[in-house]
């Protein structure tokens, strides 16, 4: 069975990207442009949450504090990632796992997801 992955960006070129190479890599992906459907939720809790700090309709970071109260997605792994560099301290403060400065290489990404999620199937 694949290892689930919702990642929430509001850019389409960094949605699409960032999808592709996770599916790629042996990953279920579930892309979406807003994180609405998560603090609603109306989404299942997958392996791994990647989250874009700043987003249209609400801050990735609040998604993430968000997560961490809820019992089912506690100990689900996030990570931020986010164009600002000041931003690594905030998210880890909200509680993500890790944070990866835009812009980054696919390569490295898949080497974060990989560390929390391995390997990409069970």
């Amino acid at each position: 069975m694949r290892k689930k992955i919702v990642l929430v960006e509001d850019d389409p070129d960094i949605l699409f990207a960032v999808k592709l190479i996770l599916q790629n890599s042996g990953y279920e992906v579930t892309a979406m442009t807003s994180a609405m459907s998560i603090m609603h939720g109306h989404s299942t809790v997958p392996d791994l949450y990647i989250l874009d700090k700043r987003m249209p309709d609400m801050d990735g970071l609040d998604v993430c504090r968000y997560l961490r109260s809820v019992r089912s997605s506690r100990k689900t792994p996030v990570i931020i990632i986010s164009a600002s560099p000041d931003a690594g301290v905030q998210a880890i403060g909200a509680g993500a796992n890790d944070f990866l400065e835009k812009p980054f290489h696919l390569k490295t990404l898949v080497s974060m997801v990989q560390k929390y999620v391995p390997n990409g199937t069970a």
